[in-house]
């Protein structure tokens, strides 16, 4: 979110060029509030107690320079922008200062250049942050799905298609499973993923394959009621697109239910 009015930091030993720039900036129409050190104790200070949303660095001053500057805004504020805006800068130490992660450098005597490098700094930052922000919104929600796919009641199993030289599916293999899952197979996960269909099913040719590949490309669902030997349950199977090549199972033990039914359609004869 962009700010109306931003935290500037000038690292200058100068109050007639301090002066100079604010001028620069504030006729740009830029709404700012300043703090002005010249030590490297202030400028510290300054990271921590101001917070500065931009920093403007002069490169010699008498008791510390630009570079150090920068070393330790890397250290302490890595994100915040930093511009260098100095008398006189050898084209060594400007490489040299913008490899050591400066956003910018800017020379007094052709301060036409402050306000665009503010901008792009800002703007760089600003991009840096809704990127930032938006990789922990999806940690958020991959944290909330994973808790609510682990705490389902109903089993779920993730699976990839595998294919052929030719692109035909012949297999599938298990991405995933929640807690549920292992319960109603009695396999831990550990032992489960990677598994192919056909090593799980014991036969060589996956169940449904091609009515899977189908239903994935045609973005359909399938809903299976089955009784499985080896587990002596029955269970009810919804399957459903996963990604652009797999589908989720979703497994329901219905065990119980068709024993109760079952049970009233023999008091019912």
């Amino acid at each position: 979110m962009k700010k109306d009015v931003i935290n500037i930091l000038f690292a200058e030993d100068y109050d007639d060029d301090a002066e100079l720039l604010k001028r620069h900036i504030a006729k740009a129409g830029i709404k700012f509030s300043y703090r002005i050190v010249e030590t490297r104790r202030d400028f510290i200070n300054g990271l921590v107690d101001f917070k500065p949303d931009l920093i403007l660095s002069d490169y010699s001053m008498p008791s510390f320079n630009g570079m150090q500057a920068l070393m330790i805004r890397k250290e302490m504020s890595p994100l915040t922008p930093f511009i260098l805006v100095t008398n006189t800068l050898n084209e060594d130490i400007a490489v040299e200062c913008m490899k050591a992660g400066a956003d910018d450098y800017v020379i007094k005597q052709n301060l036409t250049r402050l306000v665009p490098a503010i901008e792009a700094a800002l703007q760089k930052q600003a991009t840096i942050n809704e990127k930032i922000e938006a990789e922990k919104a999806l940690v958020e929600s991959e944290k909330t799905l994973r808790s609510l796919f682990q705490s389902m009641n109903e089993g779920i199993c993730l699976c990839k298609l595998v294919y052929d030289k030719d692109g035909i599916p012949v297999n599938y293999k298990i991405a995933d499973v929640n807690q549920k899952f292992e319960n109603i197979l009695h396999t831990p996960r550990t032992q489960l993923i990677d598994k192919k269909g056909s090593d799980l099913l014991n036969n060589p040719i996956p169940f449904k394959i091609k009515e899977y590949r189908r239903m994935i490309l045609e973005g359909d669902s399938m809903l299976m009621d089955t009784f499985n030997d080896k587990l002596g349950k029955h269970l009810l199977i919804s399957v459903i697109p996963w990604e652009s090549d797999g589908f989720a199972a979703i497994i329901t033990d219905i065990t119980a239910i068709k024993r109760a039914e079952e049970i009233l359609r023999n008091r019912n004869t």
